[in-house]
């Protein structure tokens, strides 16, 4: 087989099929799209994540006098409030949306309901107007 008529060779010895999805490129490209106002809970985690640590974090200044120590406080307590606070925002909003999709459903059952009835009272009312074969007066 001749040079030109091998497939393109990509990294690893395995034939280039294109962009890989952990193409570092890819990743800049779809971060300048991203946004955290877009992300249901982020902005709120964050602020409460930003606040909580730094609260904490002067506070252990101020009790210990030590700048790593508190840097550390400051940390690990802005990364505990922000992730437990996502969590807890994120489930909110999930039982929120679940509760909103079994409403829904049972409006449309109700609805589906009161339309057989409606239909039912419809084909009752006609068929008892044509009694005996006569049209009614």
């Amino acid at each position: 087989m001749a040079d030109s008529e091998r497939p393109e060779q990509g990294h690893g010895g395995k034939a280039d099929t294109g962009p890989s999805p952990y193409d570092w490129r890819l990743f800049f490209q779809n971060a300048r799209h991203f946004s955290i106002a877009r992300t249901p809970c982020a902005r709120d985690a964050l602020l409460n994540g930003i606040a909580g640590g730094t609260g904490l974090g002067f506070a252990r200044f101020f009790q210990s006098k030590l700048i790593g120590s508190s840097c550390n406080v400051a940390f690990v307590t802005f990364l505990t409030i922000t992730l437990g606070s996502f969590e807890l925002c994120n489930q909110r909003r999930r039982a929120k949306e679940l509760e909103a999709i079994v409403l829904t459903r049972q409006l449309n059952e109700k609805t589906e309901l009161m339309r057989a009835r409606q239909k039912q009272r419809d084909n009752a009312s006609t068929s008892t107007d044509t009694v005996d074969g006569k049209d009614p007066p």
